[in-house]
């Protein structure tokens, strides 16, 4: 039943503690999104490093473009040599990050920075391949930041689910919001009900040979996307161990992060992730500025 959690919780005694600890969460959130190179909010465009050699710049012809003052038409470039990513000046600044030494040339390891004039260059590993992200700190989104907007925490919103196992991981292609393709393992479906309704949503994980306790995302829409939360969909990530049931605490539903910047490839759903109520709980749309 729905006040299942709920009454559990508040039979022991925890429903404060269990409030506080999800608001200390979210807190927790609101300080990564407002930081102005962690943000999601100031992660403004992507490209995957699918070639050789790739230029950033402003001009229309570079591979990837961004057009700001302090940005030169062909900035710099990016270089792929066997294994190893290099980061050559070019015709704008380039300086490290966080000393602000000027490069000419030098190894680009993962997650490493570097100044670009005004927005900030960052190496990163994605499933398809390695991408570079362009992280702008003085983004009008980030400087308009109050803190993500959430449903009323409703400790009858935290659900026991029942996990049908594959006999096999069946191996599947999960697209993201950039077109790319990934592979995902689906381990089987976690049932459950909510507000009086049977529900189940993929096992899915992005690992073939998963640890034990490895975390799983579950991703869903619900009766509330497009409306009240991120079209899209939202994510819940849980504990899972083969055999085991999971705790789905939809208090702890989030969007991704394509729904703060531009600058992301999130997984979406496969058909049959959509929950048939509305789950108004989690993270809501985020109000993000016309431009």
């Amino acid at each position: 039943m729905l006040l299942t959690g709920f009454l559990l919780l508040l039979l022991q005694g925890t429903v404060p503690d269990y409030t506080a600890a999800l608001m200390q969460q979210r807190e927790t959130r609101d300080q990564t999104f407002a930081d102005p190179v962690r943000s999601p909010l100031a992660t403004s465009a992507i490209a995957l490093l699918d070639r050789p050699r790739m230029v950033f710049g402003s001009s229309n012809a570079a591979d990837l473009v961004w057009k700001a003052d302090g940005v030169a038409p062909q900035h710099l470039e990016v270089l792929r040599r066997g294994e190893q990513t290099f980061v050559k000046r070019l015709k704008g600044t380039v300086l490290d990050y966080p000393d602000k030494n000027p490069v000419l040339e030098k190894a680009w390891n993962v997650g490493d920075y570097y100044w670009a004039g005004p927005v900030l260059l960052v190496l990163q590993v994605h499933p398809v391949g390695p991408v570079i992200r362009v992280v702008d700190p003085e983004a009008e989104e980030l400087k308009h930041f109050a803190g993500l907007v959430y449903f009323p925490v409703d400790p009858a919103f935290r659900v026991e689910g029942r996990v049908e196992v594959e006999s096999e991981p069946q191996r599947v292609t999960i697209l993201d919001t950039q077109g790319w393709k990934r592979p995902a393992w689906i381990y089987g479906r976690v049932h459950f009900e909510l507000l009086g309704e049977s529900q189940s949503l993929d096992v899915l994980l992005f690992d073939e040979n998963p640890a034990d306790n490895e975390t799983v995302m579950l991703m869903f829409r619900d009766k509330t996307s497009g409306r009240e939360t991120y079209p899209a969909c939202r994510y819940l990530t849980v504990p899972f161990k083969v055999g085991a049931s999971l705790w789905l605490d939809f208090n702890k539903a989030f969007n991704p992060s394509c729904a703060y910047g531009d600058g992301f490839a999130c997984p979406l759903p496969r058909p049959g992730n959509q929950l048939s109520v509305a789950v108004r709980a989690g993270e809501k749309t985020y109000p993000r500025l016309k431009h």
